[in-house]
């Protein structure tokens, strides 16, 4: 599932994206992008498979994972700036993918570059450091510690899948499924 749902399509992805948003083309811009959305997507992806393994309704299962995804993306950064959360909320942050995935994302392009603000449209505009845009959004431009904690974040997220295939799914269905998959293969033959 990783190699081919996660992996692959990711990489094609960041190729074609990052040519086609004009983001720093440099190597290693292009890489710490790519590694960001390929942790992304495993995270989203083993934590939408706990839901599926722990629920017995397809519709519960979905549901669930969506208002997981949409809780995450709401204390990310991406919709409420982060300075702005109620501090008995601030906790969710710190725990949201999405936070430390925007968060990086962000920091990988407006590090050490210029801005030009300007709201009004016209000519001239102000001259912004990108860590102080990311400081107005309420964010922190330290990319080391997004990048260690969406790897952090993916290892526990893959381990917990593990996990909760092993206590929730009957060793018996594992092995009927792969004696299907294997008569299934030499019938074919």
């Amino acid at each position: 599932d990783i190699v081919l749902l996660r992996l692959m399509p990711t990489l094609l992805f960041a190729l074609v994206f990052v040519a086609m948003m004009g983001l720093r083309a440099e190597a290693t811009h292009m890489l710490i992008f790519t590694y960001i959305l390929i942790l992304v997507n495993c995270i989203c992806g083993c934590f939408s498979m706990i839901l599926a393994i722990i629920h017995s309704n397809v519709a519960a299962a979905t549901i669930t994972s969506n208002l997981f995804i949409l809780i995450s993306c709401l204390f990310g950064g991406l919709v409420v700036n982060t300075a702005a959360t109620p501090k008995f909320l601030a906790w969710m942050r710190s725990i949201s993918y999405f936070y430390y995935s925007f968060q990086g994302l962000l920091a990988n392009e407006v590090n050490g570059m210029d801005l030009r603000f300007n709201p009004g449209g016209g000519s001239g505009g102000i001259k912004v450091k990108g860590e102080t845009y990311m400081e107005v959004l309420g964010l922190k431009p330290n990319l080391s510690h997004d990048l260690e904690m969406l790897t952090w974040l993916t290892f526990s997220v893959i381990l917990l899948t593990a996990l909760t295939l092993f206590l929730f799914v009957p060793v018996n269905s594992i092995r009927n499924s792969y004696r299907f998959v294997v008569q299934m293969v030499m019938v074919r033959k």
